[in-house]
């Protein structure tokens, strides 16, 4: 059993160009569209599914370089696959690469894939640019995985998103008090007019 943090040097870097990917979408329409993407990137294995179980059966029987699942796949959804992966009992596929994509990137959604171990989080629709960056960027990352609880996500993640949502909180703090300000002075202002214009008249 792995413990702690395992570093991407434990492995020679790796390239979408040859690496395997499993991608779990369940749509044919995104299936043509993706598929034409890691074929112009390049890909030496592709292995698509519609089914997410089927294709976590695939993934532990033959583990891939790297995971693509769009967060909405069924019979069960990206955050139940990414907890099932991510368990230390699935070594050593709980440090495989796993790449999240979603219709929309809600603020809560993309916190709990990243929290769940998901090594990035992408926005349809997807450029062959984008997706062959971050591609690269997940399985080169400098960045470990580590262990916390049963389940492994990238090190420091949780640290990263609590300086994230502080960082936001201080940003409303500082709109609200300056919608405060701007209300005070614009009360201000009204009394100001008010005692000008009653003394003109």
């Amino acid at each position: 059993m792995v413990t702690g943090e395992v570093g991407a040097e434990d492995e020679p870097p790796k390239t979408a160009q040859c690496c395997s990917v499993v991608l779990v979408e369940p749509t044919k329409h995104m299936q043509t569209l993706m598929r034409s993407m890691f074929s112009g990137i390049g890909m030496r294995s592709l292995r698509v599914f519609a089914d997410s179980d089927q294709a976590a059966q695939e993934i532990l029987s033959d583990p891939p370089s790297a995971i693509v699942i769009d967060w909405n796949c069924q019979p069960f959804d990206g955050a139940q696959f990414l907890t099932l992966l991510r368990h230390q009992r699935m070594y050593p596929v709980c440090l495989v690469p796993i790449i999240v994509v979603m219709r929309e990137a809600w603020e809560t959604a993309v916190e709990k894939a990243l929290t769940l171990g998901a090594n990035a989080v992408l926005v349809k629709p997807i450029s062959p640019d984008i997706l062959r960056g971050h591609l690269n960027w997940a399985l080169r990352q400098s960045q470990s995985m580590e262990l916390v609880g049963e389940r492994y996500q990238v090190a420091h993640v949780r640290e990263q998103l609590e300086a994230d949502q502080e960082r936001r909180r201080r940003m409303r703090a500082a709109r609200k008090f300056q919608a405060e300000q701007i209300a005070v002075m614009s009360e201000i202002q009204s009394d100001v007019d008010r005692i000008l214009n009653s003394s003109i008249y």
